[in-house]
């Protein structure tokens, strides 16, 4: 199965900068199995139609404090190396334009993702009609540092025509009914995160084991709705710095006290003030973070 990182430039808001001022952002997610690739442009203000991204500044790529690289402009702001980091060492991206910023992280080695399985059912939810299942999985941690896991779950999604499938995101609260008290006590839950993250705090050093109750996934005949194992997939552990844990925990409240939703009644719904972002980018804005990740394909029984 190929699980591909998406890689994008936005827009970054600052609405609390003064008309006609901006600053320069750079923003790079790094893990061992991709080039690395970084973002670079401008912060702008909701009305500003400016271009926000910077195609002439200097990116410099740093391994262990080691210079390496001098990354390409490919479009739109977006530099390339054809370097892949390596887990556990720390790389600094150096971005030169009108002044300078610097942003660093160390790639966190992946962690031991042991008996994925789900039950299924469980129980029946009666106010969506669909049938839910309990989703287990056990997580190795290291004893010797603090952690930071991110956890992605993947579904299939039938064609309705020739019966085949592709794989999406089942990981908000749309799927995942209730989940384990480690992502409970994070507190972000109510703010429907668009994934599940959370840190080693309740298990430092141990074998911990999750629990989810979950949706299988459904479909629709004449009427009817019908769930079962059929829509199991696979589940993806990352192990992620705590730059990325940081930058997660920031942009999810960020995203829900700004209305940033695909529903278009929560839109319309004021629920709260914007929150400035997390940024570890010294001398401007953006983060640079890092992960490495594990995938095992879920393992379903009745």
């Amino acid at each position: 199965m190929l699980i591909m990182v998406t890689f994008s430039c936005k827009k970054i808001r600052d609405d609390l900068l003064p008309v006609g001022t901006s600053k320069l952002y750079c923003q790079s997610i790094l893990n061992p199995d991709s080039a690395i690739r970084v973002c670079v442009g401008k912060s702008t203000g909701i009305l500003n139609n400016e271009k926000a991204y910077v195609v002439d500044a200097s990116v410099l790529l740093y391994e262990n404090n080691i210079f390496i690289d001098t990354l390409s402009n490919e479009t739109n702001g977006k530099y390339f190396s054809a370097i892949k980091p390596s887990i556990g060492k720390e790389y600094t991206i150096k971005v030169i334009k009108d002044g300078i910023l610097t942003g660093s992280t160390i790639i966190p080695d992946s962690t031991k993702l042991i008996d994925p399985e789900i039950e299924f059912p469980t129980g029946y939810d009666a106010v969506n009609q669909q049938y839910y299942g309990n989703l287990t999985f056990t997580i190795d941690d290291n004893t010797s540092i603090e952690n930071y896991y991110e956890v992605v779950i993947f579904s299939k999604s039938y064609y309705t025509t020739d019966n085949k499938y592709t794989y999406q995101y089942a990981n908000d609260p749309n799927y995942i009914l209730v989940p384990d008290k480690v992502v409970q006590n994070e507190g972000d839950w109510d703010y429907f995160p668009s994934t599940v993250f959370f840190s080693d705090k309740l298990f430092n050093g141990k074998k911990q084991t999750l629990s989810f109750s979950i949706t299988s996934g459904s479909y629709i005949i004449n009427g009817e709705r019908f769930s079962d194992l059929s829509y199991i997939g696979y589940i993806l552990l990352r192990s992620i710095s705590k730059e990325y844990y940081l930058y997660r925990k920031y942009y999810t409240r960020h995203a829900f006290n700004s209305q940033i939703h695909d529903d278009g009644i929560q839109n319309m719904l004021f629920t709260g003030e914007p929150l400035d972002m997390y940024t570890n980018v010294t001398g401007g804005l953006g983060v640079v973070a890092g992960f490495s990740s594990t995938i095992s394909k879920i393992k379903g029984h009745k």
